[in-house]
């Protein structure tokens, strides 16, 4: 599997707390890097890989393994204790 980065912008639309979701891992990535511009948002540096991701709102999808994005490296998130990083 490759992976790459991209820039993203996405039209109409706004999140609040934006996750990428892996397809075939099941993990879930916390993207940190984003800013809604009026009616479009922005997100910098997310992955690319080169099979489906889905980038959804935090409370759209069921949390088992949690990571967040930072500086292009995935960290442990404990979702039981959000202030709590590994």
């Amino acid at each position: 599997m490759k992976e790459g980065k991209i820039d993203l912008n996405i039209k109409n639309t706004n999140f609040t707390y934006p996750v990428l979701v892996d397809l075939i891992t099941g993990e879930v990535l916390i993207i940190e890097e984003f800013e809604n511009r009026g009616e479009d948002v922005y997100f910098s540096n997310i992955p690319l890989m080169d099979y489906l991701l889905c980038l959804v709102e935090r409370n759209g999808v069921e949390i088992i393994n949690l990571f967040i994005l930072t500086n292009s490296f995935p960290r442990n998130f404990n979702h039981t204790n959000p202030h709590n990083l590994d």
